[in-house]
């Protein structure tokens, strides 16, 4: 089976990083801890294409998820290409945060195998 490096995320309503599982480190070279209390745009890239995540992505009515593509930069500055797909946490119909996940984005690559995505979203839930 492939290995997906992937990181778990939660946030407040206000894009506040409330956690972030220890995976994130493989990916994007911070510790959880250096995240927690952060805001998740502050680990966007400049990149035009954020502007539609900065917007848009956080826009969110319960029971679907939002999925979208973004770039992150790195502990080292560099950019990051990856898929992130995210769902409203609702209290009293308010939203009160963010559940979601983070992928490489790998353009260009095969896709992955049926028994790996199986596995992988086993691994997320």
């Amino acid at each position: 089976a492939a290995n997906i490096e992937c990181f778990i995320f939660s946030m407040s309503a206000d894009g506040v990083i409330q956690y972030v599982s220890e995976s994130v480190e493989k990916m994007l070279g911070y510790t959880a801890q250096e995240m927690v209390g952060k805001e998740f745009s502050s680990f966007l890239t400049s990149s035009p294409r954020n502007e539609a995540v900065r917007s848009a992505c956080w826009k969110t009515i319960p029971n679907q998820a939002v999925r979208c593509s973004c770039e992150l930069q790195t502990s080292s500055q560099e950019p990051i290409s990856v898929k992130m797909m995210n769902s409203g946490v609702f209290e009293d119909d308010a939203l009160v945060g963010l559940v979601g996940f983070v992928q490489p984005d790998r353009v260009g690559e095969g896709s992955i195998p049926s028994d790996s995505k199986a596995e992988e979203r086993a691994r997320v839930q």
